[in-house]
């Protein structure tokens, strides 16, 4: 994953569809966070929207659709 990526939430694991999983966002930037035990964790700061401009996704929950050069 790098800044420019498409990415869209992983699909869900219940039978139900989310609209969020229909949603397309762009990686903006990444960022560090120190965690618990396992130290340091990655995320992704996504665009997903004008409403959400720059949400922190777990790099685990999202996956990329379209790379960037």
């Amino acid at each position: 994953m790098k800044v420019g990526d498409l990415v869209r939430a992983k699909p869900s694991l219940g039978p139900e569809e989310d609209a969020q999983d229909q949603c397309v966002g762009m990686i903006t930037d990444f960022q560090s966070d120190h965690g618990y035990e396992k130290g340091w964790h990655r995320y992704a700061v996504v665009f997903w929207n004008e409403e959400y401009p720059s949400e922190e996704e777990y790099l685990d929950q999202i996956e990329v659709i379209n790379e960037s050069w």
